[in-house]
This record gives C-alpha cells, structure tokens and sequence, in this order.
C-alpha cells in the first residue's frame, strides 16, 4: 500500500534582495537581486505560498523583518527562505549582508550582519513541516583575520592582514532534520549575477522549475544543478545538504487544478493584484491576525497573498461593514 504524504498547513515564504550596497569590494554593483527577489515572491505566490519580500534594506529594520517573519511560522507550517545579494564567511560562520555593509570589521560582522546559521535556528524552533534556504549569494569575498589558518596552507597565515579575500562561497552549514540549505555554488567559488539577463543564472533556473507540480524539491533541484552547471560550462556548480522528514511538494497537483480554473492570463492578473503593502490591510483571515498587525507596524515590506487567503481577507472585510 503506498503511503501517504503529508501536507504542511499552511505556505509561507520570506524573500529578500539586496542590490544598492554602500560598498561592492572591487567588483561591479549588482544588478539583479532585487529584480530576483520580486521575480521570486511573484511565483511563490503563483504556487500557493504567502510571501513576504524585503528589499535593500540596512541592518536594523532588515533584522526586524526576519524576526517578525519567524514570529509568524507555527507548527506544521512549509517555510521557504530566499536571499539573494552579498554574503561573507567569518570564523567559520555565514552571514548576509545587508544595504549598509561599508566599514564592516570582526568587532562588529554580528552587529552588522545577519547570521544564515541563526535564521535557520529560529526558524526550526518554531517546528516546522519543513524549511527550505535558497541562497543565491555566493557573490562576494571571504573575510579572514590574520590568525585563521588559510585554507590553502598548514597553520596561520602569517603576514596577513584583516582583509577581504577572493575566495568567495559560503561554508556548508549544519542542518536541523527536516531542513534544507540549496546555495547557488559551492564552497569557494561565485555565483554569477547573470547581468545580461533579468535574473542570476541560479534564480533564472529556480525559477523556470520551481512552478511544476507534484514534483519533490529534490526532482526540481536536480534540474536547476543541471541547468546551471551546463550554461556556465561548469564554472558554477549548485549544491545543497540537509535531511528532510519526507518528500517535500512546493506545489501539488490539486493547488494546479485551482489555479487552472482560470485562465492563464486571468490567473496573473488576479494574483499581481493580490500583491498589496501592509498600509493596505483592513482585515485577514484568522488564521493571519497577529502577523498581519506585525506587517502593518512594519512598513514597507510587501505581503503577498494567495488566493484562498485573499477570498478570506474580502470576506471578512464585508461582514465587518455590514455587507452581503
């Protein structure tokens, strides 16, 4: 007898770009993770999840948005997380950057960063059906100080000041069960921007993948890998680590049937005009209350609702006013 598969509650996603950073260390200034994170929050939204997208955002109120989003998750719930931008290694440690990333040093990198390790520990606390990071910003250099031994030799490097190194990449990180860490390259090497194009080459494959149903996150990755190490003639490998509780479904055959009831066109028109910002939001369903009133203190983030979410919001919003 096959075995059934389980269903998360509910889908929710936090995207987040960064593009205008204040200092790019001697390479172009980005142009697309921006253009990726909205790329992004727009097609989670098309396959069911509600999303919430962070944008250029400086340390402080981009830390907020992310506790205010690991408030939200309840048991049970499918998480993805989506960063695209710069990031660093330091002391073994991942963190990303936000806006405000000129004068970083080692006295402050945990004041002035976000730490992916911590994220990923907030996030599992709140027991989750399963957390997924897409990290697509291996763009940037290493931070070394002095006295860590250099990857390349035995022992310190000696002779080596505190200085950002070309060898890019985020170290694989630890995993809770029933999570999962996909990065757009592996250690020591860099993820292109793709600028020529409207996405990064990793986000352009996520993207054109991640729409088709009742496939498992693993049969969607396989592809993305396979893409993107074949376009870039296998300068930019993909990779992920991580043990999940059992097979993940980002978007399943009777969510298809759903959004098929209406036309392709109609359908995009429709769930483009469920994008709306916090200072739009008069009710929620009952299910979003407390999140919902987080959003509206928050600003400027932009909340996407799915369909059945939206119907309730409309609902409710015409009891309220005494309407049929």
């Amino acid at each position: 007898m096959a075995k059934s598969v389980s269903m998360p509650k509910r889908k929710l996603a936090l995207v987040i770009g960064i593009d205008n950073y204040e200092e790019n260390y001697g390479r172009p200034q980005l142009v697309n993770p921006v253009r990726d994170a909205d790329s992004m929050g727009n097609t989670l939204s098309e396959i069911g999840f509600t999303v919430t997208s962070t944008k250029n955002k400086k340390y402080v109120p981009l830390k907020r948005d992310i506790d205010d989003f690991v408030r939200l998750l309840k048991p049970l719930d499918l998480v993805v997380f989506f960063f695209a931008g710069h990031a660093v290694r330091w002391e073994d440690q991942n963190f990303l950057l936000p806006a405000n990333n000129r004068n970083l040093t080692k006295e402050n990198m945990t004041e002035r960063a976000i730490n992916a390790q911590l994220v990923l520990e907030a996030m599992m606390a709140r027991d989750p059906f399963a957390t997924i990071f897409f990290l697509d910003c291996c763009r940037v250099y290493e931070y070394r100080h002095r006295d860590l031994p250099d990857p390349g030799r035995r022992g310190p490097a000696a002779g080596v000041e505190d200085e950002f190194i070309p060898r890019g990449g985020f170290k694989q990180m630890p995993t809770t069960f029933g999570s999962l860490i996909v990065y757009a390259c592996k250690e020591g090497t860099s993820a292109s921007d793709n600028q020529l194009e409207e996405n990064g080459l990793f986000t352009k494959y996520l993207l054109r993948y991640i729409v088709r149903p009742n496939e498992t996150i693993h049969d969607i990755l396989y592809d993305v890998m396979r893409e993107v190490h074949e376009v870039s003639r296998g300068r930019q490998q993909p990779f992920y680590n991580g043990s999940l509780k059992e097979k993940v479904y980002l978007y399943t055959d009777n969510e298809h049937k759903g959004l098929s009831s209406t036309s392709s066109a109609g359908t995009k028109h429709v769930l483009k005009g469920l994008r709306t910002t916090s200072a739009d939001k008069e009710g929620a369903s009952d299910d979003n209350d407390d999140a919902l009133e987080a959003f509206r203190k928050r600003g400027s983030s932009d909340v996407y609702l799915n369909k059945e979410q939206f119907e309730d919001e409309v609902r409710n919003y015409c009891k309220k006013n005494g309407w049929p």
